[in-house]
């Protein structure tokens, strides 16, 4: 079993995580779906089943899943905040970061969403990418505004 490093050790592994994390929201804010897939595992499981969709296994479903907000989100903006890395050994760490996040959909809603991401990390082939990410209610998501324009 890997020894666990202390929270301050491997400041590179560190500085990895929190940029895969910024490069999540990055890429999904952008829809671009192959790049953010790529920051998943291959057989990463990506769970919004607290937000009534279906738990995600592997690139193929979180995919699908992607291709799908680009067809309902015109804007989105992923504010990450207060991302804490624990558990860490030279190939695994689990986190958890606050997200913000504002959508404009294309029906004209306008939401706003708060979430906390629980994640479990694995460093493969000099890489970290997310095994697991799975997505909680901290605030219930609120309708900023309706609009009847599509």
């Amino acid at each position: 079993m890997e020894k666990i490093m202390g929270e301050f050790s491997n400041v590179e592994d560190r500085l990895e995580i929190a940029a895969l994390n910024q490069r999540y929201a990055l890429h999904v804010d952008f829809h671009e779906i192959e790049e953010w897939v790529s920051l998943f595992t291959p057989d990463a499981v990506f769970d919004e089943s607290e937000f009534d969709n279906p738990v995600m296994n592997g690139h193929d479903e979180i995919r699908a899943y992607g291709n799908h907000l680009t067809e309902i989100v015109r804007h989105v903006l992923h504010h990450m905040t207060t991302h804490h890395i624990s558990d860490m050994t030279a190939t695994s760490a689990r986190g958890r970061a606050f997200g913000l996040i504002e959508a404009v959909l294309n029906d004209g809603t306008h939401a706003r969403t708060h979430v906390v991401y629980e994640d479990r990390y694995e460093k493969i082939e000099g890489t970290w990418l997310m095994a697991e990410r799975i997505l909680r209610k901290t605030i219930e998501p609120e309708v900023i505004a309706r609009s009847a324009q599509a």
